[in-house]
């Protein structure tokens, strides 16, 4: 659709290593890498009379969600189901002994080099 009605212009689909949220079973886990290969890869093969993606938009918010996993909110409160779900979902993810930062750094390096993408970024990982 975005091409379709872009006429021309950039189009750049945002993509997430993660599952989204809606996702009871997988939701804020990681795409397992092959699938996400796939998914990256169907953003530049669609085409809308000969025009197809520009780029992509790697949208990430796991410095964000661990934050989130780390808090200790009160029953009751809104995010508390979340974060708790995070919590488990972190604690199985991230290695013993290892930084978040090390450890997305790790994932986000892995990913971009998975996906032959050089480390052209106008933003450095944290």
């Amino acid at each position: 659709m975005a091409l379709r009605y872009a006429e021309g212009k950039p189009v750049y689909p945002y993509i997430w290593a993660r599952w989204h949220d809606s996702n009871a079973e997988w939701g804020y886990k990681l795409i397992h890498e092959l699938e996400f290969k796939e998914h990256v890869k169907s953003c530049f093969q669609t085409s809308w009379n000969g025009d197809r993606a520009d780029g992509i938009v790697w949208w990430g918010g796991d410095f964000y969600y661990r934050g989130l996993s780390l808090q200790n909110l009160a029953p009751g409160h809104p995010l508390e189901a979340v974060s708790q779900r995070l919590r488990d979902i972190f604690d199985a993810e991230i290695p013993a002994g290892m930084t978040d930062h090390n450890h997305f750094n790790m994932i986000h390096s892995k990913i971009l080099n998975q996906l032959s993408i050089p480390m052209k970024l106008s933003v450095p990982l944290i």
